[in-house]
């Protein structure tokens, strides 16, 4: 049965005027129901097919973080329905893997859990500073108070009574300020044995969890860069199975998905399981041979023209990332194409890299110039830093100079362009002539018998040690890539992802 109606809740029916606070206090599915076809544009309304089989709670749920998130946005937004899927499960104690392509949203999955529980925590565990501060941003844009914790966060005491009073309902966290390093415990760590801060504990959420795989795993003979992301096992264990947990992610194949539930303890009878494919239709993938080899950047020479950097009146800048596996390949192609320019355009920030190596106040300053619309930034050569680090719409083509070691890897830059669904973008991916050349025979007869139980991004080589070359530790996949050229990149990429949505093979 439905709660009845509150005094609280009787009581806004007299007044226009609909909070954040009044929606949370809402108790009863057919309250919220009223508010929600009072205040939702029919145009906007998830179809009514979509609340078949929610139980009462779990409508109310969703009835709120519709109500809250429009409230919020001064009436932009409402969730997408995975984004409501997600945060129904969560609301009501269920785990969730979020298996969305990159720029669909998965933000949102975070942010209205976090609305609908204001006197409760979530921790979100992220890879990279940038993009640590970037979701900071993101929630404390939607009223949401939230923190970044990772190595340079201050000691400040008052910060830290803060933090453990629960003054900030969303903490951003590298996964290092969990575990034990050099002999230390970090503050963070140490404030998850305290049990009134522990209490307060409500979700625990992985972003970019395909992390815990690449980054956590020795992988074929190759020590874990990061080992602290397979320690969250750890962590799941010790915050109880009262925390709700979400693991989030733009590439999950099948292989790194399977680790995932695995290490997250996932029990699929309490498990919401979401999939949007990671190919937008408005993207269009191609695969170009270098010529000689990649340190002559003549073979960049096609990305520049009479108009780049021209500031034309009415002209929308094309503005794209070139993405290398090195610095200093980043910076080397960097001078030599603002070289290229016309005299009275070179060294004017039209051509620039992007590197973690670079201090936090040139990185910003140069997200910021590249992020704004009337910026003079167009291509940006960068490292890893930028594969999950940049959430920019209106990047219309990307560069992959030179063939990633993995798929994964592959298609996370990709996803840097086309973000807003719509524009037409481009992903070129520039192979080193020697990657047609790799004998595959052994390998493919290999996967033939094993049933599909191999890494699909396992070195060509079979073993990584200290001095292998990049020819011999490039994974299988990506050579498959490019040695067969029959195949439909797209449908590549969808059967990496285990993708068979129409989106994925853009039906």
């Amino acid at each position: 049965m439905e709660a009845p109606e509150t005094q609280d809740e009787a009581q806004s029916d007299k007044s226009s005027a609909l909070t954040l606070p009044s929606v949370l206090k809402i108790s009863s599915a057919s309250r919220a129901r009223e508010l929600y076809e009072a205040r939702i544009p029919l145009a906007n309304r998830v179809p009514e097919k979509f609340w078949d089989g929610y139980t009462g709670k779990e409508r109310l749920c969703g009835l709120k973080a519709i109500l809250a998130l429009h409230l919020v946005s001064d009436g932009q937004l409402v969730p997408r329905e995975f984004q409501l899927k997600a945060t129904i499960a969560l609301c009501t104690g269920k785990d969730v893997l979020v298996d969305v392509g990159t720029g669909y949203g998965k933000t949102f999955c975070m942010i209205l859990p976090a609305l609908l529980s204001p006197r409760s925590i979530s921790l979100v565990v992220s890879p990279l500073k940038k993009l640590q501060e970037m979701q900071v941003l993101e929630f404390r844009k939607y009223g949401v108070s939230a923190l970044a914790i990772n190595e340079d966060t201050p000691k400040d005491p008052k910060l830290w009574k803060d933090i453990a009073k629960g003054r900030y309902r969303v903490l951003v966290v590298q996964a290092e300020q969990f575990f034990i390093d050099k002999g230390h415990w970090p503050k963070l760590a140490r404030q998850l044995n305290v049990r009134d801060f522990a209490k307060l504990i409500k979700y625990f959420l992985v972003d970019e969890v395909h992390s815990v795989y690449t980054l956590g795993m020795d992988l074929h003979g190759d020590t874990a860069f990061r080992p602290a992301w397979r320690y969250l096992a750890e962590l799941r264990t010790k915050l109880g199975s009262k925390v709700a947990v979400a693991a989030l992610s733009g590439t999950l194949p099948k292989h790194i998905k399977k680790v995932v539930k695995e290490l997250l303890q996932f029990d699929d009878d309490r498990l919401c399981s979401l999939k949007l494919s990671c190919n937008r239709p408005n993207i269009a993938y191609a695969l170009h041979e270098v010529v000689k080899d990649l340190s002559d950047y003549r073979n960049l020479d096609f990305l520049l023209s009479d108009e780049t950097g021209a500031r034309l009146d009415g002209q929308q800048r094309r503005k794209g990332i070139v993405f290398h596996d090195s610095v200093d390949g980043a910076i080397a192609a960097k001078v030599f194409q603002d070289s290229q320019l016309p005299p009275d355009r070179r060294g004017r920030g039209i051509i620039r890299h992007y590197n973690a190596q670079m201090s936090a106040e040139y990185l910003q300053k140069v997200y910021d110039d590249f992020r704004d619309p009337n910026g003079r930034c167009e291509i940006l050569h960068a490292t890893e830093a930028a594969s999950t680090g940049l959430d920019i719409r209106d990047i219309c083509w990307v560069v992959q100079y030179g063939l990633p070691r993995e798929m994964t890897i592959t298609q996370q830059r990709g996803g840097r362009c086309g973000r807003d669904g719509v524009t037409p973008s481009i992903y070129l991916v520039m192979y080193e002539s020697w990657t047609r050349e790799v004998d595959l025979s052994a390998a493919l007869d290999e996967e033939r018998k094993s049933n599909g139980n191999l890494d699909p991004d396992r070195p060509i080589c079979g073993k990584i040690t200290d001095k292998i070359k990049k020819r011999d530790r490039t994974g299988v996949s990506m050579l498959k890539l490019v040695q067969q050229p029959h195949k439909c990149i797209r449908k590549a990429f969808a059967d990496s992802n285990d993708d068979t949505t129409s989106d994925g093979l853009f039906l």
